[in-house]
C-alpha cells in the first residue's frame, strides 16, 4: 500500500487518541430506574402499579464483580447518566482505533530472515510457542 495511505491511517489514529484524551471523566454502566412500595399502609404507592416511587440505580460489572449504588434523582442521576454515556463514546473510539491500526498492520509486510538456518530456527521458536496450551489466568 502506498506511504499516503499509510501516513493517512496515521493520521486519523493520532486524532483518535487526540478525541480520547479530550473526553471528560466517565464510568462504566447503565443506570435505570426501578418502581417499588415504601411500605407505608396509606402511601399512593400501595394502591395502584403506576403510582409506585422510583428509585434510580447505577449498575455495573467490573472484573466479574457486579456492582451497583442507589443513586438520587436529580443533579446525580444526571452525572452518572453522562458519564456513562461519555463511556459508550469511548468504546466507540476505541473500537475505530483498533479497527485503524489492524488496516495499518495489514499493510506491513512480514519481515524475511537472511538465511535458510535463520528461517529454521525462527520456524521451530513459533511452533513451540503455538503449541503451548492457553492457560488462564487465575483469580486470587
Amino acid at each position: 500500500m502506498s506511504t499516503v495511505a499509510t501516513e493517512t491511517l496515521e493520521s486519523q489514529c493520532a486524532e483518535i487518541l487526540h478525541a480520547i484524551a479530550q473526553l471528560p471523566p466517565f464510568r462504566r454502566g447503565t443506570v435505570t430506574a426501578h418502581p417499588r412500595t415504601c411500605g407505608k399502609p396509606s402511601c399512593r404507592c400501595n394502591q395502584s402499579i403506576s403510582n409506585r416511587h422510583e428509585s434510580y440505580q447505577w449498575t455495573a460489572t467490573i472484573h466479574g464483580e457486579k456492582l451497583h449504588k442507589t443513586i438520587h434523582l436529580g443533579p446525580e442521576v444526571a452525572k452518572y447518566l453522562d458519564e456513562t454515556a461519555t463511556y459508550r463514546r469511548f468504546l466507540e473510539l476505541l473500537e475505530q482505533f483498533v479497527s485503524l491500526n489492524e488496516q495499518r498492520a495489514d499493510q506491513l509486510q512480514p519481515v524475511m530472515p537472511s538465511s535458510n538456518e535463520t528461517l529454521d530456527t525462527l520456524k521451530k521458536k513459533l511452533r513451540k510457542q503455538l503449541s503451548k496450551p492457553l492457560r488462564k489466568k487465575s483469580v486470587a
